[in-house]
């Protein structure tokens, strides 16, 4: 009986001991999540919170982080709403954030439930829950009143803009192009000849870049991250008119920058900053050079601006030598987020994506135009379904503009994320109609993904 009694006490001892262990190890776990989810480094942060939530599933709070992760990964934010859905259920005002005895969510989590709902358009839903946080958050005064209505409107127009789809045709890449991860940061050339884009490994980012054979195809891409000597990450944002200059993003510590590279008796040169012309202590995000070289049109998120990340443009002297910065203004510029911005090789019209003009959801696509004034036009939504209720960035268009180059989540797809070429049918690029039947012989391949035809451009 002694013998069962001093069993049954270090068993009890022992469970205490790797309980104790146990709680201390999630709370680690929790503040390093909450490290990276500060800093903005979702896929980091939702590993680190999925240890957690493994041992305490219907913890209100760790289902917001977890879901709010998600909905800032591309390409997992269908996987928000079953997180959001939980956290929404169970929130409160009085919210401790840093501790992982919180088990309630911010009533924030009814909002970003929304978003999630919207942003896997389901648009029905979506309003439901911006109504429900307008009517718990009303008179409070802590949140954001604008974005709220900007959501609500910017929803009910997707709505309506979704009954009239474009018409395009969507080419995928291939294969030799599009491994089995993601691809994307598509660009190419002026001339169109040459196409670099990011490729994102299990352990890094890289660049790749192919050429333009003889036979009109393109070579096997060269990886050339180790000749670019770049320290950490970088990602492909555009080429020169011959595509011996290419331009390159890397997150310096948490404060974005714009660098270059050339090619040089047959290989990249390593990459170097930008002038501080282009580059502040701010966040410079994307950058795109002129076909005549002589014009960076860049994004930046320092003072001054309408909103958040404006659109600028700086004329070259010389080399590197990057002049004082203007804002495009108004016209192109909201007090919401403007980014990715593309120059034709005409130099005639501006693509770039924002969320503040006429979205249907997140950042969507835009063209403007330049007139005789040098002003530019008030820019169009180019169209559902290029624009989704999701984020849509990064449209590089080839020649002028008829034809671009996007990257896309499909299942059907050969990696994670895929480059494709779209042909776009709308009234600024009316010189080639196609009927249903046009490529119907192409469509049986695997790269053709797909074909929108409907009745918009009957009346031409």
């Amino acid at each position: 009986m002694k013998l069962f009694n001093c069993i049954l006490i270090l068993l009890i001892s022992l469970t205490t001991t790797i309980s104790a262990q146990t709680k201390k190890e999630l709370e680690e776990t929790y503040k390093d999540a909450n490290s990276y989810f500060y800093f903005e480094d979702y896929e980091e942060a939702v590993a680190l919170y999925l240890q957690v939530y493994k041992h305490q599933p219907n913890n209100s709070n760790l289902n917001y982080r977890i879901g709010f992760c998600y909905l800032n990964i591309p390409g997992s934010k269908q996987k928000a709403i079953n997180h959001l859905q939980k956290a929404a259920a169970n929130t409160t005002r009085i919210y401790n954030e840093e501790s992982i005895l919180e088990t309630r969510a911010p009533i924030d989590a009814i909002f970003y439930l929304g978003n999630a709902y919207f942003v896997n358009n389901q648009i029905d839903k979506a309003l439901e829950e911006y109504k429900r946080f307008a009517e718990i958050t009303k008179g409070k005064g802590q949140w954001n009143i604008d974005y709220l209505n900007h959501q609500v409107s910017t929803a009910k127009n997707s709505s309506n803009v979704q009954k009239n789809p474009i018409n395009y045709l969507q080419v995928n890449l291939g294969e030799k192009i599009n491994d089995r991860f993601a691809n994307y940061n598509a660009i190419i050339s002026g001339d169109g000849k040459t196409l670099a884009y990011t490729t994102k490994r299990r352990f890094y980012q890289a660049v790749f870049v192919s050429t333009l054979n003889s036979n009109g195809e393109w070579d096997t891409p060269k990886n050339i991250t180790l000749d670019l000597q770049v320290d950490g990450n970088c990602s492909t944002l555009s080429l020169s008119y011959d595509g011996n200059e290419l331009y390159l993003y890397k997150d310096d510590n948490h404060n974005g920058n714009i660098y270059v590279s050339r090619f040089k008796n047959g290989k990249w040169a390593p990459m170097t900053i930008l002038n501080k012309n282009i580059n502040s202590e701010y966040y410079e995000t994307h950058a795109s050079v002129s076909s005549d070289g002589k014009y960076l049109f860049f994004t930046s998120n320092r003072k001054g601006g309408y909103g958040d990340l404006d659109i600028y443009v700086s004329e070259r002297s010389s080399g590197d030598n990057w002049g004082i910065a203007r804002n495009l203004g108004s016209s192109i510029n909201t007090s919401f987020n403007e980014n990715t911005p593309f120059l034709t090789n005409d130099g005639s019209l501006l693509y770039f994506s924002s969320e503040g003009h006429n979205n249907i959801g997140g950042y969507d696509v835009f063209i403007s135009q330049l007139n005789s004034k040098g002003e530019w036009s008030t820019p169009i939504n180019i169209g559902y379904p290029i624009n989704t209720t999701d984020d849509d960035l990064f449209f590089q268009p080839i020649g002028n503009g008829a034809k671009g180059l996007i990257s896309i989540f499909d299942n059907d797809g050969f990696g994670e994320q895929d480059i494709c070429e779209v042909e776009l049918f709308i009234p600024k690029f009316m010189k080639n109609i196609v009927s249903t039947t046009s490529y119907s012989d192409r469509t049986s391949d695997r790269n053709y993904k797909r074909i929108v035809i409907d009745t918009l451009n009957e009346a031409n």
